[in-house]
């Protein structure tokens, strides 16, 4: 099943049926005071109504336990407050980075779950400063990237693409109990916090070991969830390429764009940025580095807001989700 354009772009308006825009209204109203500023616009209120089935009552508790949770952990001051000092260590035992954007104009997302060492990790940062950054990166991708990309597309942009390399994936490292305890950390923070992210998720370089236990788990989940998905060996370039453009797609997965697997988009092309007050005003704090003069993406070697997804595909090879319940909620957080 491929997803229609429709689809792809499920919040904009005319794609939101009148029921379900209606359920905004009524969702905003239960609010009432509870409504976090910056989070109490349209596309918001959707996302979370969609990760709930549309049930105001229970989106509504949802939005009441995240604008709780923001609170308690100060949310506001990790964007501009918290800084990361050990990021170039921990990309060396955790590859991840943003790199240009999808057909669609979604920000492209790229895991290299291979090389993930969490115990080396483990050895450079802590569980609290990471579990930090990966807040802080998720509010820059809804504060930040996703405003830059709406701006560079013209169009409201709401999720993005995620490429997960598993070439060298490991049972006796990658599905230990350390793993298992540390990504169920972070994807409770994303399902209960940050709902309704992924657009489309490619798992490629895959091992016969997790295609064995996805062939099982996918006969569980609904249409929606699975048309986000593909699972692919060695031979993933023609998907790709039906979704990213060869120009945005790294060398090292057979496209055409040079990769250090560092930041690399939209939220840091001056031209995009300028047009955007709120972007104007992140880069003045010194939250972008901008880079002119690149068609539709821009270079820096920035790395104060560069993402972190923490690997969906080793949590559920390492059986983290424990039914199929739970694994498509994990999957729709994203």
């Amino acid at each position: 099943m491929q997803l229609t354009e429709a689809e792809v772009y499920w919040w904009l308006e005319g794609n939101v049926s009148e029921e379900n825009e209606a359920n905004v209204s009524e969702l905003r109203q239960t609010l009432g005071a509870l409504l976090v500023p910056g989070l109490d616009d349209r596309v918001s209120l959707l996302r979370f109504l969609k990760a709930r089935h549309w049930n105001v009552a229970k989106a509504a508790k949802m939005y009441q336990a995240m604008a709780t949770w923001r609170t308690e952990h100060e949310v506001d001051k990790l964007l501009d407050g918290f800084e990361f000092h050990e990021l170039p260590l921990v990309r060396k035992h955790y590859p991840h980075f943003y790199h240009k954007t999808d057909k669609y104009g979604r920000p492209v997302y790229i895991e290299l779950l291979g090389q993930c060492d969490i115990d080396q990790l483990l050895k450079v940062t802590t569980i609290e400063r990471f579990t930090n950054y990966h807040i802080q990166q998720s509010e820059a991708f809804r504060c930040h990237k996703l405003p830059a990309c709406t701006a560079a597309a013209g169009r409201t942009m709401l999720t993005h693409t995620i490429i997960l390399d598993m070439a060298g994936l490991s049972p006796t490292r990658h599905f230990t109990l350390t793993v298992k305890h540390f990504l169920e950390n972070i994807s409770r923070i994303d399902q209960n916090n940050f709902p309704e992210h992924l657009g489309c998720l490619f798992m490629i370089n895959t091992p016969l070991l997790f295609r064995g236990f996805w062939s099982v788990i996918k006969g569980f989940l609904d249409e929606r969830t699975l048309a986000k998905i593909k699972v692919l060996g060695s031979g993933y370039l023609p998907e790709l390429l039906a979704v990213i453009p060869a120009e945005n797609l790294p060398t090292m997965f057979g496209g055409k764009s040079a990769c250090d697997c560092t930041d690399l988009g939209p939220w840091q092309d001056a031209s995009v940025v300028n047009n955007d007050p709120a972007l104007i005003k992140a880069a003045a704090a010194g939250q972008l580095e901008l880079t002119s003069g690149l068609a539709g993406s821009s270079s820096s070697n920035s790395l104060k807001h560069s993402g972190s997804l923490i690997g969906t595909a080793i949590q559920i090879t390492a059986g983290s989700p424990s039914s199929s319940g739970v694994l498509d909620e994990a999957i729709a957080a994203q």
